[in-house]
């Protein structure tokens, strides 16, 4: 019965917690049923217990009673042979009381102590339980001078199950005072390894070692206070935001956590709340946002001033403008300071001083960013899959629905291949990600729309003309030359699309270098057209048309101008799509 009440207990915190899963996929009344599913093991097994208690005690009272009956008949007997008196009656009776009394409430009892021991037997089953990450008795504690801490990992074997290892002779270094990244894709044993460096589970085989000393050889205590971890899940307490703050560092002073959150980003937002930093969190930070709770664990990290820094996804949360100001306050905070980053989306590790690539739990590749994307190889073609718009959706829609996505390409185009030491740093600095964004969108609308007026107002002129001169003649020379500028800037409009365009040489129906054949082949026609209408117009040919008025050639020659004008400004007004 305590197994079934504590199923159910557990079924409904878990659906409380839970609750916004819950609405998202309007499984009220599934949950609702799962509860009661539990409830009524809990009912079958109370009724089992009750009814047993219920004959148990039956079962005394009818023994008591029917020795009462036994004592009282042999009593009145005794009395009625003058053998016993009245008091000797009283006496018995009072006796079989006595002893009557204690016992019915044995059944009651039974049920507390069998309860009571499977409770015990829970409490001490947790109590024998010996952990797997233990102290070896010489352990010694771990001396850090300043922020000089260096990391080594040396053919590491781990795996959460022995039949699907995660790290396979996984080794690399990290030295003291260095920026290190490790990416690669998911299950490749990233975040496996933080997991190892901080003794949540020891490896299968190989060492770790911090500053020369196996990690093993340290106590708990001095390894956990020298690494400070920033998870991809922040979980925070049912407790006010400063609390939460303060937790990585219980001892440290208001100014302290003020200015770890204003490193976090976080500042500006809790002092919007009502009640500042005073303001509840909710159970496991509901009231904030997953950006918020992901900025209180970054202040946390800052705020404990360990010397080897862990960021396992840290900006996955955050918005792009957010995590560009974020960023740019971690480098002033992790400077000279050994730090680890892990992460999926390459641009915010561009400025690391060595980068790992993990495949299948060992590195395939290291080194800077600069030398991996030379090297053509995994580490490239992440880049490379990060930092193009695929055919699949348009790239507005994509700047539109994907904004991370767009602030690494606008990085990608700021930056391009220099080798500058503060790579990361020079690119944001000249993004103004506030408006820059969407520039190119605004830009290309602009082109658009003002090349397809153009484009109306010259045909106009010609119908216009065309319908006023009525020559046979004339007209057929009229249309040859318009509709060859006509077609000339429809072949602008065409290869100005992604998927007739393409991004790379092999992409697209033509690809970007036959595109730009295409683009000149149009504008050659574009000019040829153009010339001819000037030659008509100064010809005299146009004196023996139109009752001898030079207005159809200037006519005509002005329709060519316009179009030409409406390719110029569609094609110049995409230039970044067109060549960038």
């Amino acid at each position: 019965m305590n197994q079934a009440d504590n199923d159910a207990g557990n079924k409904a915190v878990d659906s409380l917690i839970n609750y916004e899963t819950v609405k998202f996929f309007n499984n009220e009344k599934f949950e609702a049923d799962r509860y009661d599913h539990f409830l009524k093991k809990f009912e079958t097994a109370s009724l089992k217990t009750t009814s047993s208690l219920a004959l148990l005690n039956f079962t005394q009272n009818a023994i008591f009673s029917a020795g009462l009956i036994g004592v009282m008949y042999l009593a009145a007997n005794k009395i009625a042979a003058g053998e016993a008196t009245v008091g000797d009656l009283v006496l018995a009776n009072t006796l079989l009381f006595q002893l009557s009394m204690p016992l019915n409430f044995l059944g009651s009892v039974y049920r507390e102590v069998r309860q009571g021991l499977v409770d015990m037997n829970t409490m001490f089953s947790l109590l024998t339980l010996k952990s797997k990450i233990l102290e070896r008795p010489n352990a010694r504690h771990l001396a850090v001078q300043g922020n000089d801490i260096s990391v080594k990992v040396k053919d590491v074997h781990f795996g959460y199950l022995p039949e699907k290892p995660i790290l396979n002779g996984l080794t690399l270094e990290i030295p003291a005072g260095k920026k290190v990244a490790i990416v690669g894709g998911s299950g490749s044993g990233k975040s496996t390894l933080v997991r190892l460096l901080y003794r949540l589970y020891d490896a299968d085989a190989g060492t770790i070692s911090i500053n020369g000393t196996d990690i093993h050889d340290l106590t708990l205590d001095s390894l956990r206070k020298a690494v400070s971890v920033v998870p991809q899940d922040s979980v925070l307490f049912h407790d006010t935001i400063f609390y939460n703050l303060a937790y990585g560092n219980p001892t440290a002073s208001r100014e302290q956590v003020i200015e770890a959150s204003k490193l976090a980003d976080l500042h500006n937002s809790v002092e919007r709340m009502r009640d500042g930093y005073d303001t509840l969190v909710g159970e496991r930070g509901l009231k904030l946002s997953g950006g918020e709770k992901q900025r209180v664990a970054i202040a946390r990290a800052i705020l404990k001033n360990a010397p080897l820094i862990v960021y396992d996804e840290a900006t996955s949360s955050l918005d792009a403008i957010t995590e560009v100001n974020i960023m740019r306050s971690l480098k002033e905070a992790v400077q000279q300071r050994t730090s680890l980053f892990i992460a999926h989306r390459l641009a915010t590790i561009m400025d690391a001083d060595i980068i790992y690539v993990l495949d299948k739990g060992r590195v395939k590749e290291s080194g800077s960013h600069e030398e991996l994307i030379r090297r053509g190889e995994l580490y490239a073609k992440l880049w490379n899959s990060q930092n193009r718009w695929g055919t699949a959706v348009p790239p507005k829609e994509s700047k539109k629905n994907y904004e991370i996505e767009a602030l690494d390409l606008e990085l990608r185009k700021c930056c391009g291949n220099s080798s500058c030491n503060h790579l990361m740093s020079g690119c944001l600095d000249q993004l103004n990600c506030n408006c820059n964004i969407d520039l190119d969108g605004k830009r290309n609308a602009v082109a658009s729309v003002t090349a397809a007026a153009l484009f109306s107002v010259a045909w106009w002129l010609m119908i216009d003309t065309s319908a006023v001169y009525g020559k046979a003649d004339w007209n057929n020379i009229y249309y040859i030359i318009t509709v060859g500028s006509t077609v000339a800037m429809f072949m602008v409009n065409a290869v100005s699309n992604s998927q007739v365009r393409g991004e790379s040489l092999h992409d697209g129906l033509l690809g970007t270098k036959g595109s730009r054949l295409w683009l000149m082949a149009a504008f050659v026609l574009s000019f040829a057209s153009l010339v001819a209408a000037t030659w008509v117009l100064f010809s005299d040919y146009v004196l023996l048309t139109g009752n001898h008025t030079v207005w159809p050639g200037v006519a005509l020659f002005l329709t060519n101008f316009i179009i030409f004008v409406s390719s110029c400004v569609y094609k110049f007004g995409r230039t970044e799509e067109m060549w960038g």
